[in-house]
């Protein structure tokens, strides 16, 4: 589906559409198509977007998404390119860190199989990974849409990702520069070192909740295996001087 199919609906209905799309397994057409019979039905597109939050709940995301972009919305208008994705990036942290604040819980997925995998998304946005970071993406699409800016696009597969433009690649590769200067990263051996300090480090794992203690203890205690997913979710820039086979 061309992003021209898309302009008749407004942002936060097409983000439901990609919520759709990614977390309940619609093709891109099968989520317009469901768009289209809840604006049938409502007649506007604020009832429509209710109804189907019933079955997606997008709404937390797509907030969040439209509050990022009120508050950077001068360098978004104004702000040479670079600028412009590096403030898009920010925006991004911003939905990430928030996350991780009130999702402490989610260090346990049931298994202890899924709880290890999914364990490295309760690190910084730096290093989780541009595919990570898409699915919050994903989210500020549809209203960057509307202002001309492209950060990527959904895929129309039941369960397709969110396909970054390299623009926003390139805008994360230089929030990932800027924080393996920092902490004098440079080989996987330095983050695996770095990575108390990292934790000890990010303020959202220190927010004052009921599963703070739990979550900082399981991280302290698996900073190898969040090293390797780490190094596994970046390509080669990010350790340049390591083999691929040793990632």
């Amino acid at each position: 589906m061309r992003r021209d199919d898309l302009k008749k609906y407004n942002a936060p209905l097409v983000a439901q559409m990609y919520a759709m799309v990614s977390w309940n397994g619609k093709t891109l057409d099968e989520a317009k198509a469901v768009v289209d019979e809840a604006m049938a039905k409502s007649g506007n597109a604020v009832s429509a977007f209710r109804e189907l939050d019933k079955t997606t709940y997008a709404y937390g995301s797509v907030k969040s998404a439209h509050d990022g972009i009120k508050a950077h919305i001068d360098v978004l208008q104004h702000g040479d390119e670079d600028k412009k994705y590096d403030a898009i990036i920010d925006i991004l942290t911003g939905i990430h860190d928030k996350w991780v604040e009130t999702n402490g819980k989610k260090i346990d997925r049931g298994t202890v199989e899924k709880s290890e995998k999914m364990l490295f998304q309760h690190l910084p946005l730096q290093l989780i990974g541009i595919d990570e970071v898409c699915k919050d993406a994903m989210f500020l699409a549809p209203f960057l849409d509307t202002m001309n800016i492209d950060i990527g696009t959904m895929q129309n597969s039941s369960y397709g990702a969110f396909t970054p433009s390299k623009a926003l690649i390139d805008a994360y590769d230089r929030k990932v520069e800027k924080f393996k200067k920092a902490y004098k990263i440079s080989s996987k051996a330095d983050l695996e070192a770095k990575m108390p300090k990292i934790i000890e480090d990010y303020a959202p794992l220190h927010s004052e909740n009921q599963y703070k203690d739990a979550r900082l203890k399981v991280l302290s205690n698996k900073t190898q295996l969040l090293t390797n997913s780490v190094a596994s979710k970046h390509d080669a820039k990010m350790f340049p001087n390591v083999a691929q086979s040793e990632l």
